[in-house]
């Protein structure tokens, strides 16, 4: 089995380049400023989706019924988002903001 590899300069080096695997970097999400301890789901038809990361594209992680108590993680108030803490047992991931009721 033979490798191709690029070189990196004919003229000054004849030896291959090993290319690195570009890693992406996740989405930054600030850090949270304050804990809402006493918070819980409102308004969804159904479920609450709880999500891996801050967009609907992402995976759901949880599933949670309106009135579940949660602990809010408050994040960048330009965010629809809230990462939050919640079930038995304990799921952090992401909750749109409007299904979110701090008592």
């Amino acid at each position: 089995m033979s490798k191709k590899f690029k070189p990196i300069n004919h003229s000054v080096l004849n030896e291959p380049v090993i290319e690195k695997p570009v890693v992406e970097e996740p989405n930054e999400v600030k850090e949270p400023e304050e804990i809402w301890e006493d918070a819980k789901v409102n308004g969804v038809d159904s479920m609450l989706n709880i999500r891996s990361a801050p967009e609907k594209a992402n995976n759901v992680i949880g599933l949670f019924p309106n009135g579940t108590p949660c602990k809010v993680l408050k994040a960048n108030e330009n965010s629809d988002w809230f990462r939050i803490i919640i079930g038995d047992p304990e799921v952090e991931g992401y909750a749109m903001k409007k299904y979110i009721k701090i008592k």
